[in-house]
């Protein structure tokens, strides 16, 4: 919580996400559909933004199911992980993203 006499908190510069959820509905209705949907950050590491449960399903049961899954390009310097997470909590119901969950580059 900040004071009013304290500065607003700094923020990220604008990615790219965003303008291209607002103009391309065709990719709003493939992210909508996604079963599970990971960010993937500019080094090849990705992690989950939505559907760890169903994955945690999948293993449990032994199942080799088919799911729908959307890869979103991600860069962290930016407002990218905000725009994605606010995308699952308002059209999936519920974000599974994790900060501690980024490991950095696969070596």
């Amino acid at each position: 919580m900040r004071l009013n006499n304290e500065s607003p908190e700094p923020t990220r510069p604008k990615g790219t996400l965003w303008p291209t959820l607002c103009r391309d509905p065709l990719y709003r209705e493939q992210l909508k559909a996604a079963e599970v949907i990971f960010g993937v950050y500019p080094d090849g590491s990705q992690t989950i933004f939505f559907g760890e449960q169903t994955l945690c399903q999948i293993v449990k049961q032994n199942t080799g199911l088919h799911l729908k899954v959307a890869k979103v390009p991600i860069r962290p310097e930016t407002d990218d992980i905000e725009v994605l997470c606010a995308f699952c909590e308002t059209q999936k119901g519920s974000c599974d993203y994790r900060e501690s969950d980024y490991c950095g580059p696969i070596q």
